[in-house]
């Protein structure tokens, strides 16, 4: 409520209680209360001692990445909240160098075009944490995404297709996952099969925001 409120809060609330805002705000769709949330923690960010910098800086870019999603444009000039969302995750990960703040890197990277750039990242997720399911599931999205900008090559679309069905193994029981996981393995395997599905890609999935005692 404080956040809402605009009351004074410490640093800490801000960081803790706006991650959280970011995470619930988006999953009702409510853009005004990410953006205020985001508008907080940054206010606060000059005052997070430096252990719990990365912690803000993950936050934040939770934040400008959920907001990078309703911008439109091509370039990253016209979607300057995810050129944002690429400055803080590059800032958590100089001290706190942890897989999903990659894997939001890449999405990033991704929702900005930099196709090659984010499937590195994941690369180098999988490379250490090769159980990483959202980075097995963004990646082939990734990869759908390179087989329809280049010459098409179906060996992107097995390699996409094996990451999505080894993802939803590992993410048995979580019912969310499992749902989002299963939509983009029924859409590769239609292009596989050479039904031409709608040319839309399943949003990337996003880590939730971090929390610190």
């Amino acid at each position: 409520r404080a956040l809402i409120r605009k009351d004074p809060v410490s640093w800490r609330s801000a960081v803790n209680a706006g991650g959280q805002l970011i995470e619930a705000a988006q999953g009702i769709g409510r853009r005004a209360l990410i953006l205020k949330a985001v508008q907080l923690i940054e206010s606060a960010l000059p005052d997070v001692p430096e252990p719990f910098k990365p912690l803000a800086h993950y936050n934040l870019a939770n934040g400008y990445l959920a907001l990078g999603q309703g911008e439109r444009g091509k370039g990253p000039a016209t979607r300057p909240s995810l050129s944002a969302a690429i400055t803080h995750l590059d800032e958590a990960l100089t001290t706190a160098p942890e897989p999903n703040m990659r894997v939001n890197l890449a999405n990033a990277l991704s929702t900005q075009g930099r196709v090659v750039e984010a499937l590195d990242e994941y690369n180098d997720v999988l490379t250490n944490h090769p159980d990483h399911h959202e980075a097995l599931a963004n990646r082939a999205v990734v990869l759908e995404k390179a087989f329809q900008l280049v010459q098409p090559h179906q060996g992107l679309l097995e390699v996409a297709v094996s990451d999505v069905r080894r993802a939803l193994e590992l993410a048995a029981g979580d019912a969310v996952r499992e749902e989002q996981y299963s939509g983009i393995l029924r859409r590769l395997e239609q292009t596989v099969a050479g039904e031409n599905p709608k040319r839309t890609h399943h949003p990337l999935m996003r880590n939730g925001s971090g929390q610190r005692d």
